[in-house]
């Protein structure tokens, strides 16, 4: 049975037909060869993904750990309002030199609440090498409303005025994330609405790369060329 293509290897196999097609000779022509293979990853989105850190096991504002999904197989974090965790994030060397990257949380509930979840965001960044001390912590709220369908798969992002800029690699940031009361942020002003229960998967960041074999887009369609 042959192997199903990725997308990636089916575009490259779509470019060389359309060479051969044309009667080019992709050993005379090695420059369009490599203008194929270049557009399969031009700059493009990587994720940086940062699973949730408990700090105290029991108090407040401490999230339990709770059954998840339709058959009660799985354990996931169950936010209250105010619950906190943290997470400390390393910016790779993969990243593109001082480009914003978004962070974004994953989340779900257990009902058929359409209520907005409140996800607030306090941070601390420092240049790594001895550059820098971490300075005071910014803070961003970022809301979105549930779909009403339990166990769906959210993610709430960060929007341009709340991203993080990426100077260079090595840096550290700091990050208390914690289900906001307040709901001052993107995607939809207000309260934390939401009745059901609310899980938090993880944190992750979309971070901007130069550096090849990456998708073209942080969202479907991944590997659509927006710029060929």
């Amino acid at each position: 049975m042959t192997a199903s293509l990725t997308k990636p290897e089916m575009y490259l196999k779509t470019e060389l037909e359309k060479l051969k097609s044309a009667n080019i000779s992709i050993q005379s022509d090695i420059q369009t060869v490599v203008t194929a293979i270049e557009k399969l990853s031009p700059d493009g989105w990587r994720d940086l993904l940062a699973p949730f850190i408990i700090t105290r096991q029991s108090g407040n504002r401490v999230p339990t750990f709770k059954r998840f999904g339709p058959d009660n197989l799985h354990y996931i974090l169950k936010f209250d309002n105010l619950d906190e965790v943290y997470i400390t994030v390393h910016v790779p060397h993969s990243i593109k030199p001082n480009t914003l990257a978004y962070p974004y949380i994953y989340w779900s509930t257990d009902g058929t609440d359409t209520g907005i979840v409140s996800w607030e965001l306090s941070y601390t960044i420092a240049k790594g090498h001895g550059q820098e001390p971490f300075g005071s912590s910014t803070t961003i709220i970022m809301n979105k409303a549930a779909t009403g369908i339990p166990w769906t798969n959210m993610i709430t992002e960060a929007d341009i005025s709340q991203a993080i800029l990426f100077e260079e690699p090595d840096t550290i940031i700091l990050v208390k994330i914690k289900r906001s009361e307040t709901g001052n942020g993107n995607h939809h002003n207000g309260p934390d609405t939401n009745t059901d229960k609310v899980f938090g998967i993880m944190a992750a960041f979309h971070y901007q790369t130069d550096r090849r074999t990456t998708s073209f887009n942080k969202e479907p369609d991944f590997y659509t060329d927006n710029n060929p």
